[in-house]
């Protein structure tokens, strides 16, 4: 049924329960069958994309409505009575009828506290740039940025330049070749020389005498001889595959990662794991992988499905605008749909 036809079996009653009043009285849409179910039809279909964990219902009409949509939903229901009526710690809120003021209660327990998020591409894609942005003010302080490859013998304008393959931040960094480079266009990782494990990283790739060497000995010492570094550490990661390459440095905590192929990507199992790479079955196409949300809620899990298809859902979206079944038959007979 339509909504002015659900409209039509609600009566009127004047006067009730004060003068003046006119009661909208909804027994009578009740013990209709066909008209009851279709009312809950309708407003289930408003929700059937939405994510409900309960439906909450006002005493009294609220119960008889919510109690069946949460039934259709598959949620949970939770009633708001009148005070005193509610056993445990509640919180209530005074309204105003139209005949009088009134409180409602709620269980203080009865729903979580929900929140919305937010989550830009643009502010994600920016957390990815938060050690240029720290760089850009480091150089309107210092003029220079020793670790980028510009240094010593480039120059630093007012912004911070292209970097090439330097992480920045103050920490050097570079993609180096590993076995296999040669027919291996991701035989790649990325290493980067932080301070703290310097030790470890000469004794790793046979260079100990660095440790000693005033030219390498320091942080601000090895600056102006990155590139002969990196030079020599991928002499040594050239020897190795970039997994034996990490497998290797990760026992001394050496910062470092191997340049994954999208087939990699693809694979790999802890991504499908944790729904960030998932597979999704289409009904024309079969089953492909997408990614997932890169937000991960606890108590929320989101569900990937596939893009519907040409007119899938035409007549769920006409039966929620009103349409009866009749009308959209009609429609499509004549091919307005």
């Amino acid at each position: 049924m339509n909504i002015d036809e659900l409209r039509g079996k609600i009566r009127d009653i004047k006067d009730f329960p004060t003068e003046g009043i006119l009661f909208k009285d909804i027994t009578t849409l009740l013990r209709d069958g066909p008209a009851w179910a279709s009312v809950i039809d309708h407003l289930a279909a408003r929700y059937h994309t939405a994510r409900v964990d309960v439906v909450v219902g006002v005493e009294s009409r609220g119960f008889i409505f919510g109690g069946a949509l949460a039934h259709q939903l598959k949620a949970g229901f939770v009633p708001v009575r009148k005070r005193g009526k509610l056993p445990a710690r509640t919180i209530e809120e005074e309204y105003e009828l139209e005949y009088g003021r009134d409180v409602l209660a709620i269980h203080e327990d009865a729903v979580g506290k929900g929140q919305r998020v937010l989550a830009a591409m643009q502010d994600g894609v920016l957390n990815l740039c938060r050690v240029k942005l720290r760089d850009q003010q480091r150089l309107a302080r210092t003029g220079v940025m020793e670790e980028y490859p510009q240094y010593p013998n480039g120059t630093f304008g007012d912004a911070v330049p292209r970097a090439g393959n330097a992480s920045g931040g103050g920490q050097p960094g570079w993609i180096l070749k590993c076995k296999g480079w040669e027919t291996d266009p991701n035989a790649y990782i990325y290493f980067i020389t932080q301070a703290p494990v310097w030790k470890d990283i000469c004794k790793v790739i046979g260079r100990e005498e660095w440790l000693t060497d005033p030219r390498y000995a320091t942080p601000k010492g090895r600056l102006p001889h990155l590139m002969e570094i990196f030079g020599e550490i991928e002499q040594w990661t050239m020897t190795k595959t970039k997994f034996e390459a990490m497998e290797l440095l990760n026992k001394y905590d050496i910062p470092c990662g191997p340049i994954l192929s999208m087939k990699e990507l693809a694979e790999e199992p802890s991504l499908r794991k944790t729904g960030t790479v998932v597979e999704v079955d289409h009904p024309n196409r079969g089953k492909y992988l997408t990614v997932g949300n890169p937000i991960k809620l606890s108590d929320s899990p989101t569900e990937v499905v596939r893009s519907p298809l040409l007119g899938e859902h035409t007549e769920e979206v006409m039966q929620e605008l009103g349409y009866t079944a009749e009308q959209i038959d009609a429609l499509r007979a004549a091919k307005a749909i």
